[in-house]
């Protein structure tokens, strides 16, 4: 599983997920945008 393939599965999951659980998965997501940028930018 590549990291487009977990960022699109925890954007379907995140809907169902319980409060805390949504909050880590959007972290997550956020996250691994900035990190992405960062290595484009590099």
């Amino acid at each position: 599983m590549d990291s487009t393939q977990l960022q699109n599965l925890l954007m379907e999951r995140a809907h169902t997920m319980p409060n805390k659980a949504r909050r880590v998965a959007e972290y997550l997501l956020a996250n691994m945008r900035e990190a992405s940028f960062r290595s484009i930018g590099d």
